[in-house]
This record gives structure tokens, C-alpha cells and sequence, in this order.
């Protein structure tokens, strides 16, 4: 977890984004109709991880969110940085600081029916790709929506969308693979074609992904970056 973000473990720091514009529809006749949507509020966190002394003070009997859950809530959808492995293996693949939680506790990160867990960051993969596959099946199983990481580069690049009151939103996730540059790709591998791996930011991947939502029909773009070194500013 970096200095140069806000990573406070378990706690809501971007509050709600307001969507307000409204739609255009033409009648037969050429007039003009504003069709108006309704608002959507999205809420968006820092890391959230279960992994070192956490499972000490977690309760499978008490969301870790209950002090900010009238924002968590409340909100039309909730995007989460999950920043660990959630496996029972006992196979570090990295040597420092490897990150993971017991699977039982993933269901505590839905803190919202409309959760999209982002994986593309530095510790998903601490306990190689078997890791990455149990926290996948993990996420699926507490119905948490998941992108940035997959078993192949097209899981990998797959975007979550969501219609809210009548707008549309897509999420896209990305980490920023000139950082960690320490770490070999054995260790920190990058998707590709059919290998898995984490979505390396693209600038020509990312416009043609922000270009095909908006060409699909989606109101707003979010596009959620992990970058920076451990302990940089």
C-alpha cells in the first residue's frame, strides 16, 4: 500500500459522485424531447485488504464498514481497491510483505449490493496465479463484481458496467506496470492473450476502451489507476 495514495484499510475517503446531465430524444417530427435522468452516486475507496493483523479484529458477524455504511450504503454503487489474495495457500510467490485473507471474509468487502472490486494492483498475485484464481472464485461467490485481473488478457481487460436511474456507468481498472519494476513477471504478471495476469495500463488499449463505452451507450467513464512505489511520495 503507497503513501502517495490515501490507503487508510476500511475506510471510505472519496465521498458521492453526482450525475446530473440529461438526454436528448427526437420525435417524428424532428422536435426535441429532454428526457431527464435521474442522479446516481457512486462511492469509491482506497485499499481494502483483510490480510496481516486484520483477521484478529474482523468479524464475520460485523461489517468492517458499519461506522461509514450511510455513505457505503446508501450509495447506487460502491468501487473498492481489493489489495490482497484471498487463499488458503501457504505458497508466497513474494518474498516481502505478501498480502492475503482467509476467502470466509471476502463477503465482508460487499458493503453495497452493487460492489465492483478492482485486482489490478501489486498484491493480488502474492501468492501466484493459483491465488489470483481463488480470489476470483472468492469474489464470485459473494456476488462482488470484479475487474483488472483474470485468467487471460481479455478477463483480464473486461470492463463492469451498471445502469443506474436510467444512466449508464462503466469502470475501467488498470495498474501502471513501470512501477515494481523489483518485481520479476513470474512474480507480477502482466495479462497476456491467453496468460494471466493483472491490466497493464495501454494508452492506445485505454482510449479504445473509454471510446467503446461511450460509443455503447455510457453516460460516464470511471477509470480506476493504481500506480506509485511502496513508500514514495
Amino acid at each position: 500500500m503507497k503513501l502517495k495514495k490515501i490507503t487508510l484499510i476500511l475506510i471510505v475517503i472519496l465521498a458521492v459522485l453526482v450525475l446530473i446531465a440529461g438526454a436528448v430524444t427526437f420525435t417524428s417530427n424532428n422536435s426535441i424531447i429532454e428526457t431527464p435522468k435521474g442522479n446516481a452516486s457512486v462511492v469509491v475507496t482506497g485499499d481494502v485488504m483483510f490480510a496481516r493483523n486484520m483477521a484478529g479484529v474482523l468479524s464475520l458477524d460485523e461489517s468492517p464498514f458499519r461506522h461509514v455504511e450511510n455513505v457505503t450504503g446508501s450509495a447506487d454503487l460502491l468501487l473498492i481497491n481489493f489489495e490482497n489474495a484471498a487463499t488458503t495457500s501457504g505458497c508466497a510467490v513474494k518474498g516481502d510483505v505478501p498480502l492475503k485473507c482467509d476467502p470466509s471474509y471476502v463477503p465482508l468487502a460487499k458493503a453495497n449490493n452493487n460492489t465492483v472490486a478492482a485486482l489490478a494492483n501489486n498484491h493480488l498475485f502474492d501468492y501466484g496465479t493459483d491465488g489470483m484464481k481463488d480470489t476470483l472464485k472468492s469474489l464470485d461467490d459473494a456476488g462482488i463484481t470484479h475487474i483488472g485481473a483474470g485468467n487471460n488478457e481479455s478477463q483480464a481487460r473486461q470492463t463492469a458496467s451498471s445502469d443506474i436511474n436510467g444512466r449508464n456507468i462503466t469502470i475501467i481498472n488498470y495498474m501502471d506496470s513501470n512501477n515494481f519494476k523489483e518485481y520479476s513477471t513470474d512474480v507480477m504478471p502482466q495479462a497476456n492473450g491467453s496468460n494471466p495476469g493483472y491490466s497493464a495500463y495501454d494508452s492506445d488499449v485505454a482510449k479504445c476502451q473509454i471510446q467503446d463505452a461511450k460509443a455503447n451507450g455510457s453516460d460516464v467513464v470511471i477509470v480506476y489507476f493504481h500506480f506509485g512505489n511502496e513508500y514514495s511520495h
